[in-house]
């Protein structure tokens, strides 16, 4: 009977502890979704490609991008799209004004971030054909030393696209219909 309150007491500072690191200092994942359309071009010897990704921190402590890169993985040794630059949106007609140069940006502690990020590959190396190309989207942040996988999906050319991509820096559905 003398031990009830001391275990009590303990239980009660472990919990608060516990939820204190878990409200407060616990490192969640990153998660990218899939991206539902996108804009490419191969013209002038590139490769561009101009896609919708939105981020989501599910821990409590923010990560920072510092940089992003897209591989095709059945090209692994090949050259990587790198991270060039973020848009207004995803119809590179429509929003031609260029914002950041492919600078890091925070993703704060359970919340999302939406940016329209511009990849770009010299020489293009690659053509789109029409069919599904699978992608690698790989960063680096603030808690990793080396490039991490977030995300991998099919890249989806269908045959409008492919007639169109080489000439157009215009946008898709990312879907074969």
């Amino acid at each position: 009977m003398r031990w009830a309150p001391i275990v009590v007491a303990g239980a009660a500072l472990v919990f608060t502890v516990g939820t204190f690191w878990w409200m407060n200092w616990r490192r969640g994942r990153l998660h990218v979704f899939v991206p539902g359309s996108y804009a490419a071009t191969t013209q002038r010897n590139r490769l561009i490609l101009l896609l919708p990704l939105v981020f989501y921190n599910d821990g409590p402590v923010p990560y920072i991008v510092r940089d992003l890169r897209l591989r095709f993985a059945d090209d692994m040794d090949g050259i990587p799209l790198q991270f060039q630059r973020t848009r207004g949106g995803v119809s590179p007609k429509h929003h031609p004004d260029l914002l950041d140069l492919g600078a890091a940006f925070p993703v704060p502690g359970n919340r999302t971030v939406r940016l329209f990020c511009e990849f770009e590959r010299r020489p293009a190396n690659r053509q789109l054909n029409a069919g599904q190309h699978p992608v690698l989207l790989e960063a680096l942040t603030n808690h990793d030393a080396s490039w991490k996988l977030l995300l991998q999906f099919d890249f989806n050319v269908n045959e409008e696209a492919a007639a169109a991509i080489p000439g157009d820096f215009v946008a898709f559905r990312n879907s074969m219909d």
